[in-house]
């Protein structure tokens, strides 16, 4: 699955030290409760107000996603001054780096709890690190493009547009 999350309990057999959080639901999630170690606690899907409170109170998010288009879980942690450990996979490749977390190798559950093990013992201000992506910061961005399209038109018409 694109979330793999048994990879994710993999690592916390790793780290037995810490506890894990595994938060949503899926149709894999009683299997995957079953086979989780005595580290690893499952919770049911957080509604999006309580999101901020929860990233606040961990001390790394960790994914092993391989299907995220953006990964906004990812960086809404960072905006919650929370370092995130990452699959070194489109988008995280993009958006997590030194300032904000670490990335591991795809697949690599020694690399994943180390990613993991970095996160939680080092010292992170990861805010600055995801700034570019706040709303505001998007918007004026689109903007920006939509601007330099429409001084720059051409009159040239593409695909699906009508005279």
């Amino acid at each position: 699955m694109e979330k793999n999350v048994g990879e994710i309990l993999a690592a916390a057999r790793e780290l037995s030290a810490c506890d894990f959080l595994i938060v949503g639901e899926g149709p894999r999630r009683a299997a995957l409760e079953a086979r989780a170690p005595p580290n690893v606690v499952f919770r049911d899907f957080l509604p999006r107000k309580a999101l901020p409170r929860f990233y606040s109170t961990i001390d790394a998010f960790v994914t092993a996603s391989t299907a995220d288009t953006l990964g906004l879980s990812t960086l809404e942690a960072n905006a919650c001054g929370t370092p995130v450990a990452a699959p070194d996979v489109a988008p995280f490749s993009e958006t997590i780096g030194p300032d904000n977390g670490v990335r591991y190798e795809r697949g690599d559950t020694a690399a994943m709890a180390g990613a993991i093990d970095q996160c939680v013992s080092g010292s992170w201000s990861t805010r600055a690190a995801v700034a570019e992506y706040a709303v505001d910061e998007t918007i004026a961005a689109l903007e920006r493009i939509y601007e330099r399209l429409l001084a720059g038109g051409s009159g040239t018409r593409t695909a699906g547009t009508t005279p």
